[in-house]
């Protein structure tokens, strides 16, 4: 699976990690239903929690509709 949105990049990254959605949730400030409703894109991650999310999962996913193997975006 190719992650699109920044809530299937947070489960990847949890499921890497091997946590479950109550111990991201923790760690990120909410309940844990909001993390399954991220993870399931019934909800974007809104600003506030934004900078937390790209915190935990190590890097800013690429916006949608860019390719970031796209190399015309250096130009």
């Amino acid at each position: 699976m190719v992650p699109k949105t920044l809530g299937e990049h947070l489960r990847l990254a949890r499921i890497d990690r091997g946590l479950k959605q109550t111990e991201v949730a923790a760690l990120l400030g909410v309940v844990s239903q909001t993390v399954v409703k991220w993870e399931n894109n019934m909800v974007l991650v809104g600003p506030n929690s934004r900078t937390r999310v790209i915190d935990f999962i190590g890097y800013e996913p690429a916006p949608l509709g860019e390719d970031p193997t796209d190399d015309a975006r250096e130009m």
